[in-house]
C-alpha cells in the first residue's frame, strides 16, 4: 500500500499544497478513519488562512483521536484566527486537560491564550498568561513582546519598558523583532507625551525596517498631535505608496487623514476620507461618530443624526461610545432648541432612549431628565444627575478668608452617605467638598463605590494630604482634581493658607505629575484660586505656576462671601487692576495649553468706585442675557451640606432648602413640594424669590441656563 500521508506530509514541507491535498485525500479514501490525515489536511488550510475548513479538519480528527493534544491547540488557534475567541479558548483548555506534563505544549497554550485576552482587551487575564508563559520558557521572545505591548495597552508604561529591554536582550539579531521592540517602546514614549524620545525610536526602526507600516502610522500620529500636519499626511502618503496596505491600515490612514483634515479646516476632504473609512467598516461606530461630529461643525444637523441614528442601532457600540454619542446628541439637541426646533430635540432623545443600551442607567436617566426637561415637567420620573457633597467641615489647614463654621467637628452621617451610594448608578457627576476631603473618614469607600460606574468626579483639595496610593487610584481612573492654590510663592502661599508648607506643595505636585506620567500621560487637574486681597498683587504669575507644574485648567474665584479678605471693598482702581491682571493670565494660559476660567464677567470688577454694590448686576448684554435665561439647576443637580441641607446648587447660593437628608430620602426631596417650587417659579419668571441670581450672575455655569 502506498504512503499516501508521508507523501503528502512531504509535499506539504515544500508549501506544494495542491499536491499534498491530493495525497491526503487519497488516503482517507483508503482508510477514513485513518489517524493524522485530517490533522495535515487541517494544517494545509491553516498554513492557506482557510481557517473555517482547518478548523472542519481539526475536529474530524478529535473525533478520530480524542487524545491528540496538537490538534486541540491547532483548533484553538483557528478559531481564535477567526475571532471566535470562546470556542478557541475551550479547545486550549481541553489541550491542557489532556497535557501529560509537557512544558513546550503547556508554554503555547499560556501564549495563545495570552493572545486571546489581550484581543478581548482583559488585560490583566492576558498579563497572567503571559508571565505563566515566561516562566515556561523566560526566553520567548514572542511573549516577552507581547507582554509588553499589553502592558502599554494597560497604561503600565514602566513594565512595558523593563520587558522591551529584556526582548533586546533576548533578540538574536533578528531585525523583525528589533524593528518591533523599537517600535513598542516609541509608542509608550508616545503615550507618555516624550515626543523627542518617541521618535528616536521611530527613526531607529525605520533605519533597519523600511517601510514599516507601524513605525510610519506612529510617525504621522506623532506630527499630528505636535501640529505638523503636512509631514503627517507625507508619512500616510508613504504608506499607501509602499504598496496595498491592509484593509484596517487603509481604515486608519483615512480616519487619521479625517482628524487631520478637520484640524485644517478642511472639511471637503475631512468628509471624503472619513466615508472612505465607513465604506471599509460600516459598523465602527466611531467613524460614524466622526462623520456625525464633522456634519455638526458644518452645521448640517439633519445629516449628523442619521449617522448618529446608525450609532444608536449598531450592536457594536461599547459603554466609551455611549458617552461619546451622548455628548453629541445633547450638543445637538442644544443647537436644534437654541433654533427653534425643540420638537426635534425631544425626538431625537426620545429614539435615542428606545436604542439605548440596557445596562447604561445614566445614559437612560439623562435622557429621560431631558425630555422631561424640555417637556417642562415639574414633577419627575428621572432621578438627580449631579450631586455636589460636603462631606466634612475638618480641614488641616485655617485659610484666611474661609468662613466655613469649624467650632464643632461635622461629618455626613451613615444615612447621607447610604443615600449617595444608592445614587450612584443615576448619576452624571458628583463633586466632593470639603473642608479638606480628605480627613472625611469614610471617603475612600466613597471612591471605591463611585469608581464602579460611569461617573465623572470632582475631587475639591489643598492637596497636602494626598498619598501615593490615592493619588494613583485617582489618575488611573481619571477622576478630576482641583486643588487649591492662592500663592505662587512660599510667603504669599502660607500666609493665605495657614499652617501650610509651600514645600509640601511642591512635593505634591512633583509625585502627581510622576504618577500621570507613568499611569496616565492624558490625566488633567485644574487648580482654584480665590482672588483676594493677600494675593491679587501675583495674579500674573499663575500662569507660568500651573504651566510648570501640569495644570490644565486654571480657575479664578471671586469670593462672593463677606470676608477681611474680600475685595469688594478695594478702591475701583485697583479692582481694573485686577481685572487688567486676570486677562493678562488669559493670554499666557494659551502660551502654554491651559484652559482659563473666571468667576465673574468683566462688570464684576470694572466699577468707577468701590461705594457701588459689587453684588449688583451689570449693564452688559451677558449679564442681561442671565438675567432672562432659566436656570435648569432644580431638573438636574442638588447641593448636599453636612448636616443633610439639600438645596438645588451652589454656583448661585439658592435661598431655600427643599430638604434634609437625615430626615427623608434622595428620591423624597427630589420630587419634594420645595423642589417643584422651585422649578415652577423658575417656568413662571418668579425666580427671585427663592434664588439669588442678581446677587451671583457671575457664578452659574452656562450649561444651567442654555437648553
Amino acid at each position: 500500500m502506498k504512503d499516501y500521508l508521508g507523501t503528502g506530509k512531504s509535499f506539504a514541507s515544500k508549501k506544494d499544497y495542491k499536491k499534498a491535498l491530493m495525497n491526503f485525500k487519497k488516503a482517507l479514501a483508503e482508510d477514513p478513519d485513518q489517524k493524522n490525515v485530517h490533522f495535515e489536511i487541517g494544517k494545509v488550510y491553516y498554513e492557506e488562512h482557510e481557517y473555517v475548513q482547518a478548523i472542519d479538519e481539526f475536529l474530524k480528527e478529535i473525533k478520530i483521536n480524542p487524545q491528540f493534544i496538537h490538534a486541540y491547540l491547532l483548533a484553538g488557534k483557528a478559531y481564535k484566527s477567526r475571532g471566535r475567541h470562546e470556542e478557541a479558548l475551550s479547545q486550549l483548555k481541553k489541550a491542557q486537560e489532556i497535557n501529560r506534563g509537557d512544558k513546550g505544549i503547556e508554554e503555547q497554550v499560556h501564549y495563545e491564550k495570552g493572545q486571546i485576552y489581550f484581543a478581548q482587551k482583559k488585560y490583566d487575564l492576558s498579563i497572567e498568561e503571559l508571565i505563566k508563559t515566561l516562566e515556561l520558557g523566560p526566553a520567548n521572545i514572542n511573549a516577552q513582546l507581547l507582554l509588553a505591548i499589553v502592558y502599554e495597552n494597560h497604561g503600565s508604561y514602566e513594565d512595558a519598558l523593563k520587558l522591551l529591554g529584556k526582548v533586546a536582550e533576548t533578540n538574536k539579531g533578528d531585525k523583525g523583532i528589533k524593528a518591533g521592540e523599537y517600535c513598542e517602546r516609541a509608542l509608550v514614549y508616545f503615550k507618555q507625551k516624550e515626543y523627542e524620545l518617541s521618535l528616536k525610536e521611530l527613526n531607529k526602526a525605520l533605519k533597519i525596517d523600511k517601510p514599516n507600516i507601524k513605525a510610519h502610522l506612529l510617525l504621522a500620529k506623532l506630527y499630528k498631535e505636535q501640529g505638523g500636519y503636512e509631514e503627517a499626511l507625507k508619512e500616510l502618503g508613504l504608506l499607501t505608496e509602499s504598496g496595498a496596505p491592509s484593509k484596517e491600515i487603509r481604515q486608519e490612514i483615512s480616519y487619521l487623514k479625517t482628524g487631520i483634515h478637520i484640524e485644517q479646516r478642511k472639511y471637503g476632504l475631512a468628509e471624503k476620507e472619513i466615508k472612505k473609512a465607513i465604506t471599509l467598516d460600516d459598523k465602527n461606530c466611531l467613524y460614524h461618530l466622526a462623520l456625525s461630529k464633522f456634519y455638526m461643525l458644518a452645521l448640517d444637523y439633519d445629516k449628523a443624526i442619521k449617522e448618529l441614528y446608525k450609532v444608536m442601532r449598531s450592536e457594536e457600540k461599547d459603554r466609551n461610545t455611549d458617552n461619546e454619542m451622548l455628548g453629541q446628541i445633547l450638543q445637538l439637541a442644544s443647537e436644534w432648541d437654541k433654533t427653534g426646533g425643540r420638537s426635534k430635540a425631544i425626538q431625537i432623545f426620545e429614539n435615542a432612549l428606545k436604542l439605548n443600551s440596557p445596562d447604561n442607567t445614566s445614559f437612560k436617566n439623562i435622557l429621560t431628565n431631558e425630555i422631561e426637561i424640555a417637556h417642562n415637567k415639574t414633577k419627575l420620573a428621572s432621578r438627580v444627575r449631579k450631586l455636589s457633597i460636603t462631606v466634612t467641615n475638618r480641614c488641616n489647614l485655617n485659610c484666611k478668608m474661609c468662613v466655613m463654621d469649624r467650632s464643632v467637628v461635622r461629618e455626613i452621617s451613615e444615612k447621607v452617605k447610604d443615600e449617595i451610594i444608592g445614587a450612584l448608578p443615576y448619576l452624571e457627576r458628583i463633586a466632593w467638598l470639603g473642608g479638606e476631603v480628605f480627613l472625611y473618614r469614610g471617603f475612600n469607600e466613597l471612591l471605591d463605590e463611585t469608581i464602579k460606574y460611569p461617573v465623572k468626579q470632582t475631587v475639591t483639595t489643598n492637596g497636602l494630604l494626598l498619598d501615593e496610593e490615592t493619588a494613583a487610584r485617582i489618575i488611573k481612573n481619571n477622576i478630576w482634581l482641583e486643588i487649591s492654590i492662592d500663592g505662587t510663592t512660599k510667603e504669599v502661599y502660607e500666609a493665605i493658607r495657614r499652617g501650610a508648607k509651600f514645600d509640601v506643595l511642591i512635593e505634591k505636585l512633583n509625585m502627581i505629575n510622576a504618577l500621570k506620567k507613568e499611569i496616565n500621560p492624558g490625566y488633567k487637574m485644574s487648580m482654584n484660586v480665590v482672588v483676594i486681597k493677600s494675593n491679587y498683587r501675583q495674579l500674573e504669575s499663575f500662569a507660568e505656576f500651573a504651566g510648570k507644574y501640569g495644570i490644565s485648567n486654571l480657575n479664578f474665584l471671586i469670593a462672593l462671601w463677606k470676608s477681611k479678605e474680600d475685595i469688594a471693598g478695594l478702591d475701583g482702581d485697583i479692582l481694573a487692576s485686577i481685572n487688567k491682571s486676570l486677562k493678562n493670565v488669559e493670554r499666557n494660559c494659551k502660551k502654554y495649553n491651559i484652559r482659563f476660567t473666571r468667576d465673574a464677567p468683566d462688570d464684576y470688577l470694572n466699577r468707577p468706585s468701590a461705594n457701588n454694590s459689587c453684588y449688583q448686576i451689570g449693564g452688559n448684554i451677558q449679564a442681561r442675557k442671565i438675567k432672562n435665561s432659566k436656570c435648569y439647576a432644580p431638573w438636574t443637580s442638588l447641593v448636599l451640606d453636612i448636616q443633610g441641607d439639600v438645596k438645588p446648587a451652589a454656583h448661585c447660593l439658592c435661598s431655600v432648602t427643599t430638604g434634609n437628608l437625615n430626615k427623608e430620602s434622595l428620591d423624597e426631596i427630589w420630587n419634594g413640594r420645595k423642589m417643584v417650587a422651585y422649578r415652577k417659579m423658575i417656568l413662571s419668571g418668579d425666580i427671585e424669590k427663592v434664588c439669588n441670581l442678581k446677587k451671583n450672575f457671575g457664578r452659574i455655569p452656562f450649561e444651567l441656563l442654555q437648553y
